[in-house]
């Protein structure tokens, strides 16, 4: 390397490296430049590069937390040392440095979309739907790449996945640890899992795990499990498993544990259906009901599916060592929506006639499914 390319050179050279990926131009200049004659930028250029080039996230740390400590007041270090600590899994400390990168430069589109993935890594979703708005609001219309990244955001931290679902009579709320022991009976009670899914384990330490899950967004998980509530008592279970923004698909699951609750049971279904079909865009939903559950199978027909396959000895039962039959049935939103049946049931039910003239929800909630990816 000529003499000249030792001297320190414009951050923005760097930064202009950077944005390109260029790695091996980054790492020439570092390695020409004595390690005490460096600045904020080229601790921060090295780390990035043991992140991207080296794939050494602890070196990388290092690096970033130097170039914070020699420039205190730039907020380029610290939303950029917010996104090393978010992938060792250092959510909290992620999330300091992400709220000081905004305190720093509060019209910094990456400052606030920094904040609002490390909001979202500690669950705090109303903060990173707030941060990811931030950042819609402060970018320019150059930024396509940023733009998409913001879109994004803004559909995984959205609060319509967390807004209770409210019915006359009952609620769907998303899991949370404290629906813990419910979610236990409801695995370990075998009669209703037998209807409801084989395939669910019983142990403590996988329903720990799959409630963590059900925390984290929709979108990352493709899936959203609910508890259903009567009078603040948990009665049952329901799900949109296999969620699939793309082609706009889900399969449904809705159990009560309990014989005598088939109202609860139906109020609940159409709570997730207008959920599935008015809220989050839904093109369709497909529900897989066992041979033996011949109730189960008529009333979902009840419900404006219709039958779209037959499966046969399709599901094996270790626990009876027989094999089941698998009911395939689907249902279209336009079928949903052309029900009178059903549109009348919804506003005894639930309260609300789901017809399209007369749905009355916010445009700035509804997420539209075609745009998710």
């Amino acid at each position: 390397m000529k003499e000249t390319n030792k001297k320190l050179i414009d951050p923005i050279v760097i930064t202009q490296w950077i944005n390109k990926r260029n790695w091996n131009e980054v790492k020439s200049y570092l390695d020409a430049i004595p390690l005490d004659k460096y600045r904020s930028w080229e601790y921060m250029a090295k780390g990035l590069v043991q992140e991207y080039r080296e794939h050494n996230l602890q070196s990388s740390k290092k690096s970033l937390d130097i170039a914070c400590q020699l420039s205190s007041h730039d907020a380029n270090f610290y939303y950029t040392y917010s996104d090393i600590l978010l992938k060792l899994n250092k959510n909290t400390k992620s999330l300091e440095f992400a709220t000081k990168s905004v305190s720093i430069a509060p019209n910094n589109p990456m400052c606030h979309l920094s904040l609002a993935y490390s909001s979202i890594a500690n669950s705090q979703y109303d903060k990173a739907f707030k941060a990811a708005k931030e950042a819609s609001q402060n970018i320019s219309s150059k930024q396509t790449a940023l733009k998409k990244q913001i879109e994004t955001m803004l559909k995984r931290a959205s609060p319509i996945w967390n807004s209770p679902l409210k019915g006359k009579n009952i609620i769907l709320l998303r899991i949370e640890p404290r629906h813990k022991e419910f979610l236990l009976q409801t695995r370990r009670n075998s009669e209703f899992q037998h209807h409801y899914n084989l395939f669910i384990n019983d142990s403590e330490r996988t329903l720990m795990h799959d409630i963590e899950v059900a925390q984290k967004p929709p979108l990352d998980t493709r899936k959203i499990d609910w508890i259903i509530e009567r009078n603040n008592k948990s009665i049952g279970i329901a799900s949109l498993a296999g969620l699939d923004m793309h082609n706009r698909t889900a399969e449904i699951l809705v159990g009560l544990p309990e014989k005598k609750s088939f109202k609860d049971s139906l109020e609940a279904t159409l709570l997730v259906l207008e959920f599935a079909f008015c809220k989050i865009n839904l093109h369709k939903l497909v529900s897989y009901v066992y041979s033996d559950n011949p109730i189960a199978q008529r009333n979902t027909m009840h419900l404006g599916f219709e039958q779209e396959g037959f499966q046969k000895s399709q599901i094996y039962d270790i626990k009876s060592n027989t094999r089941l039959d698998l009911y395939i049935n689907g249902c279209l939103t336009e079928n949903f929506f052309r029900n009178k049946k059903l549109m009348k049931m919804s506003e005894r039910l639930i309260g609300r006639d789901l017809s399209p003239k007369k749905l009355k929800y916010s445009k700035l909630n509804i997420i539209k499914g075609n745009n998710i990816k």
